[in-house]
């Protein structure tokens, strides 16, 4: 059987995918080697619960995977439909909004904060 240009699918991904790839894979990395290395607390003086820092790190690990791999296994992904996107931003909106709220989060626990339930449930949904 010949390979004809009609039977063969462009299976390039589209630039949005690449950038969105890059950046949360690189943001993740070098905020994990950053972690590992202390820099934060060490170096910056950063006062970082480590829960502050896993909530970051599930959101774009949720983001990343969103955007990373198909909804269906073996497919091949060349652009990420609008589904995927909307639950990658929900991931890192929740990641982000943990990390940045921590501290006021853990001090209203006991009146369990409805912002709390939401996050987590994104969370727990995601996941």
């Amino acid at each position: 059987m010949t390979v004809t240009s009609e039977n063969v699918t462009d299976a390039r991904p589209s630039k949005f995918l690449k950038v969105a790839r890059s950046v949360l894979a690189v943001t993740l990395t070098v905020g994990s080697l950053a972690w590992s290395a202390d820099v934060y607390r060490g170096i910056l003086l950063l006062p970082i619960f480590n829960e502050q820092f896993y909530a970051t790190m599930m959101g774009l690990s949720l983001a990343l995977v969103y955007v990373q791999y198909p909804l269906k296994r073996g497919e091949t992904r060349t652009h990420v439909p609008w589904y995927d996107v909307i639950l990658g931003a929900a991931g890192l909106v929740a990641g982000l909004y943990v990390g940045w709220l921590y501290e006021d989060l853990t001090i209203r626990l006991s009146d369990i904060p409805a912002d709390a339930l939401i996050v987590s449930t994104l969370f727990f949904v995601l996941s």
